[in-house]
């Protein structure tokens, strides 16, 4: 038995080298869930800045130019320290994001589980520091 999603999901990156933001659709509202197993959407790539700020948004349907329009649910934001200095608890909202060039190879996992529910799982894979947060409601 399986079932399809009734929103879409992504994430707003910077782009450009910061110059542009672009949307990231990573969940379409045509992935189909099943009762036995969960789906997940990795990526992968080399940190450019010392903070990571995801902007996760929830949509209806996606524009022309791939932007979420319709029905769109921003969700709060998660903070990343991509530069392990900063994995001392303080909170990176405050802290202002520069660009430091070539950084850790960083990992974003996106699972979906069985009754829609995503949670997000983004890791440091050069030293394993790993951040996890359910998105959507009751996050």
């Amino acid at each position: 038995m399986t079932d399809r999603l009734s929103r879409g999901f992504g994430v707003f990156r910077d782009r450009d080298g910061g110059a542009t933001l672009a949307f990231d659709p990573l969940i379409g509202r045509d992935l189909r869930t099943s009762v036995d197993v969960d789906v997940s959407v990795t990526c992968r790539y080399r940190a450019a800045h010392n903070v990571g700020v995801f902007r996760f948004v929830e949509h209806s349907r996606l524009g022309g130019a791939g932007e979420p329009t319709g029905d769109v649910l921003p969700l709060a934001p998660l903070y990343f320290p991509f530069d392990a200095s900063l994995r001392d608890g303080r909170d990176l909202s405050d802290v202002s994001v520069v660009r430091t060039g070539d950084g850790p190879l960083i990992s974003e996992e996106y699972r979906v589980n069985r009754s829609g529910a995503i949670e997000a799982r983004i890791t440091d894979l050069d030293t394993g520091f790993t951040v996890v947060r359910r998105l959507g409601a009751g996050e």
